[in-house]
């Protein structure tokens, strides 16, 4: 026979171990910052962009949103969008070379007028943006 107080315990001691640990861990966990969750969103819309079934549209929308992440990834911030002008400024304020900000810039005006111009995307076209979009975020954004 097993004593009411020891059951009691054999009960409650495994639960009791699970909160500790869980409630451990919690406090324990570091909160991403703004530029690491911006890298994500870049490398995300880069994935995703990448998918063979996505159609030039949503291509498009998704390399505009990588490029779009690692600028603000750049300033430290979150955001949405951001017009030429506004990457300009943020991008001349973090002291990255002319030579970035004019190819950002130029690669994010190409992307929205295809976006915008409804431009057909054949393959050699959509593995070219793609590729020239992660090699900027690679290289020079991240």
């Amino acid at each position: 026979p097993l004593p009411l107080i020891w059951f009691a315990l054999y009960l409650v001691l495994p639960a009791a171990s699970y909160l500790a640990v869980r409630t451990g861990a919690r406090l324990l966990r570091k909160e991403m910052t703004a530029r690491q969750k911006m890298m994500l969103r870049a490398e995300k819309g880069l994935k995703n962009a990448r998918k063979k079934e996505v159609s030039g549209e949503a291509f498009l929308a998704f390399l505009h949103r990588a490029l779009v992440a690692a600028v603000f990834a750049v300033n430290g911030s979150t955001g949405e969008s951001l017009t030429y002008l506004e990457v300009e400024k943020i991008m001349a304020e973090k002291g990255l070379s002319a030579d970035v900000v004019g190819r950002t810039v130029a690669l994010l005006k190409k992307i929205d007028s295809a976006k915008y111009g409804g431009r057909v995307l054949d393959p050699p076209l959509k593995t070219a943006l793609w590729a020239e979009t992660r090699q900027l975020i690679k290289r020079s954004l991240a």
